[in-house]
């Protein structure tokens, strides 16, 4: 149950930083960000970016799909 809420949240963040609309939320996720790794352990930025570094082929196509999402809005 907490790794399904831990995963939607992690995704939630990384959709608001790679959004330059919400450019003025980036101090407060990244102290957000600073907070669950000291207190929970868990480096979401740093988990994204093994997972991109890990699985390109996947990154590359979530992206693909990410950005005809975008054009169909």
């Amino acid at each position: 149950m907490i790794s399904i809420l831990v995963s939607v949240f992690k995704s939630i963040l990384t959709m608001l930083l790679k959004s330059a609309t919400l450019s003025f939320l980036h101090p407060h996720l990244l102290k957000l960000d600073a907070w669950c790794e000291e207190k929970l352990g868990i480096d979401l930025i740093k988990q994204d970016q093994k997972f991109h570094e890990k699985y390109p082929l996947v990154s590359a196509r979530l992206e693909e799909v990410e950005r005809r999402l975008k054009i169909k809005k």
